[in-house]
């Protein structure tokens, strides 16, 4: 595209930003901040050539999805962004806005995500999924800071009720995950490229979160619409393919019920506080988190 067509394709972009109804949508999920957070917008996009060149439409789509979840696009943050993909714009979670959804639903008391060097790691069974380090004072690699080392990548949390979960993903693993759901990784550019540090600290804080996390309706909507295309109507994923969602077995089922026995009404609270409807929409993903809380149920510790 020519310097004549981003600069006119930059143009419609800002001339968006006086459009009655989008500035009233923003008006009323950030109030009296809405007019610094699209200014915000318009400051990343004119400091990214590729974006100049997304469909207006797609850039304020991918706006939006942040702002409903207060979250600011600012790059050099590290919480959203808005990232090109050919001549659309996607909204993109980042690993530290995972982590502030996280902590400000008020359910989790620690929680933390990290490379792992060399040095650091005594083992780890994939298996029990048990995690063992060496002893601190050994460690030089992190001083260092040379990504070679890294060997992995660790996340862990702690809920304000006693429950912790932390798992471990090795640089293959994230690898193989990369080029299994992002055409980005594949092609050689794009946010993996630009730094796959951030990127392998995003898939396995979502990955821990998505899975045993408790998850607040924002948080929910934060996992869906990560890595989406909206243009104010309609969404797709271009950049990646979506996991897909697997509900837990009638065993599972059944083993949840007969734990909830008697305290069916304290159950529902626990489903509703984390957004599923019933015990039938349960996905393996909710199971363990679910299944820990039902158990502290049963003892009458919930």
């Amino acid at each position: 595209m020519s310097n004549a067509l981003v600069a006119q394709n930059f143009q419609a972009i800002k001339s968006m930003m006086t459009n009655t109804e989008l500035k009233r949508r923003f008006e009323e999920v950030l109030s009296e901040q809405a007019p610094s957070f699209m200014a915000s917008v318009l400051s990343a996009v004119s400091s990214n050539d590729s974006l100049k060149m997304c469909s207006p439409a797609t850039v304020w789509g991918a706006a939006m999805i942040a702002a409903s979840l207060k979250l600011p696009v600012d790059p050099n943050l590290g919480f959203s962004y808005i990232i090109p993909y050919s001549d659309k714009a996607q909204f993109q979670m980042g690993y530290k806005g995972f982590i502030q959804l996280a902590m400000r639903s008020g359910q989790y008391k620690k929680m933390n995500v990290s490379e792992v060097y060399k040095d650091e790691l005594k083992n780890y069974n994939p298996i029990t999924e048990e995690i063992e380090f060496t002893d601190p004072s050994e460690w030089k690699m992190r001083e260092e800071g040379n990504p070679k080392n890294v060997v992995g990548y660790y996340a862990f949390f702690e809920l304000i009720n006693g429950y912790k979960k932390e798992v471990y993903w090795t640089v293959e693993k994230i690898e193989k995950h990369a080029k299994t759901y992002s055409q980005t990784y594949k092609k050689g550019y794009g946010r993996w490229k630009e730094d796959f540090d951030a990127m392998a600290r995003k898939t396995v804080i979502k990955n821990l979160l998505s899975k045993w996390g408790v998850l607040s309706i924002e948080m929910q909507t934060a996992i869906k619409k990560d890595q989406v295309v909206y243009d104010g109507e309609n969404e797709e994923y271009i950049d990646n393919e979506q996991e897909p969602i697997v509900y837990i077995s009638k065993r599972q089922r059944e083993e949840l019920m007969e734990l909830a026995k008697g305290k069916q009404e304290q159950a529902m609270q626990i489903l509703q506080e984390r957004g599923i409807k019933s015990i039938k929409d349960i996905t393996v993903n909710d199971y363990e988190s679910v299944k820990a809380e039902f158990e502290k149920l049963s003892k009458g510790e919930g």
